[in-house]
């Protein structure tokens, strides 16, 4: 039977039957429809007229059997979440056709499948995996063992050189070192030019001073990149935390941020969901200092604000003619987030490996649930527990691998209503075991909040004149993993 024929057949099923009627079954001129209501839904079951309908109705009653083990509320969110375990439990039940002789304690252990065989394996491959590491600890400290006494070793030569040197000289040398402090001269530059084959040279580039010339020509930056104010050479933190701000601030700049920290399963069940959001003001401007601020939010209750901003959305400091700080970031407004539904997280991603004599085959789906968002440079980043590269057959967006992290990143640059569903389908060898690949995690931004807070103006205190602002909107992720 196609699917089209079924999805007719269903679509008529409504139409048969009358909700006056006390039977359980409605006939067709082929068909029969068994079906028995489970709440504000209907449990189906399609036979032919030549079935025994005993028969039938006994395995209708095993399905609503089976339905509330997986169900809490036989509703269609709920059936809709637990589509998976009910089709599976459905496949066990009707084998090609005909019914299987199962109770529903049998067919729970089916569906759990716990093996023995599976549980040695898993814990032989953990077993491994810490040996390993205990084998690269041991030789990473062998390795620095051997560096230290290599430094000793060279540091002890470096003192002999010098020793036998300082034998050359004699006691008047000292006596003109201590004339030097009775009668101090100042100080002519003079260049040293020491011999080379003495133990200790002066003058000499030190290893980092010839790196940093190497790096300075290869990426063109200029010597204040790489030198602090002390003249101290910090290439690398120096260069991590250059700021670099694209945002034009005008004389008032509103800034709201709002951090996610968000753990799931990879079967769906939420660990922890939390969104953390402020409000802060910076003015540069003497006359701008008493303002009050309109905003707007959503009308969610989950989201907890101030009470007095909930209800009239509006930020002023408690005396209004107080001016606010000169050219520092003051805190305005806190809210706070949390749920246990999995609708309203704003990116839902689920990963399925296969694994079958160490090959993989990794199916990596995401969803945008919030469609009100607008969610940038999204990463999704994916564990490959192998030294092999992964083979990628679909993708949406594009992919990354790190073979040092041994990590692959799929990158997407928009997800908004309009691009809500991406595939990323990849295979790769050597695996172990599926949980290897996780957790998978994700980094994103977003200029829309998840409590929809918009400022809308800024006005003077006293006189309700408008002032211009600029803001900054964002979403930060601190956590966002599938575990």
């Amino acid at each position: 039977m196609s699917r089209s024929k079924v999805e007719g057949l269903l679509a008529s099923f409504p139409r048969l039957i009358d909700e006056g009627q006390e039977h359980t079954f409605v006939e067709s001129d082929d068909l029969r429809f068994v079906y028995q209501p489970m709440e504000s839904l209907y449990l189906v079951m399609l036979t032919t007229k030549t079935s025994n309908i005993l028969l039938d109705l006994e395995t209708l009653h095993l399905f609503a059997r089976i339905v509330p083990e997986y169900c809490k509320t036989v509703n269609e969110e709920q059936v809709k979440k637990n589509a998976f375990e009910l089709i599976f439990a459905f496949d066990e039940i009707v084998n090609m056709g005909y019914r299987e002789s199962l109770s529903v304690s049998q067919l729970k252990t089916i569906i759990e499948m716990d093996s023995h065989d599976e549980r040695v394996q898993e814990a032989l491959a953990r077993m491994k995996e810490r040996e390993a590491r205990e084998a690269a600890k041991l030789k990473a400290k062998q390795l620095e063992m051997q560096r230290r006494e290599q430094k000793r070793a060279s540091f002890a030569t470096g003192m002999g050189g010098m020793k036998s040197g300082m034998e050359y000289s004699s006691m008047p040398v000292e006596t003109n070192y201590v004339r030097q402090y009775e009668q101090p001269k100042p100080k002519e530059p003079s260049t040293i030019i020491a011999n080379p084959s003495r133990g200790m040279k002066l003058g000499r580039k030190e290893k980092g001073a010839e790196l940093m010339d190497i790096v300075k020509k290869e990426t063109g930056f200029s010597e204040s990149v790489f030198t602090s104010p002390s003249s101290e050479s910090y290439p690398i933190e120096s260069a991590s935390i250059a700021p670099i701000d694209s945002i034009q601030k005008d004389s008032v700049h509103i800034t709201a941020e709002e951090r996610i920290e968000m753990a799931v399963s990879r079967d769906g069940g939420i660990h922890h969901f939390e969104v953390k959001g402020e409000l802060s003001i910076l003015v540069s401007d003497n006359d701008k200092t008493c303002l009050k601020i309109q905003c707007s939010h959503s009308d969610d209750k989950n989201y907890q604000f101030k009470k007095s901003f909930a209800n009239e959305k509006v930020l002023v400091l408690r005396d209004p003619n107080r001016p606010l700080p000169l050219n520092q970031s003051l805190g305005l407004l806190k809210w706070r987030f949390t749920s246990q539904d999995e609708d309203q997280i704003p990116l839902s991603i689920t990963c399925w490996p296969t694994c079958d004599k160490g090959h993989a085959d990794v199916n990596v789906e995401y969803e945008l649930l919030r469609n009100d968002l607008i969610l940038t440079d999204v990463m999704i980043q994916i564990h490959i527990p192998s030294n092999q590269q992964p083979i990628v057959q679909e993708i949406v967006g594009e992919h990354r691998y790190d073979r040092l992290n041994r990590t692959l990143s799929w990158i997407i640059p928009v997800i908004d209503k309009n691009t809500s569903n991406g595939i990323l389908e990849f295979s790769v060898d050597d695996i172990s075991s599926s949980n290897d690949f996780f957790p998978v995690d994700a980094y994103f931004k977003s200029e829309t909040l998840m409590s929809n807070l918009e400022i809308i103006s800024v006005a003077q205190v006293n006189s309700g004149e408008p002032i211009t602002f600029s803001k900054q909107i964002q979403i930060i992720p601190d956590e966002y993993s599938i575990q």
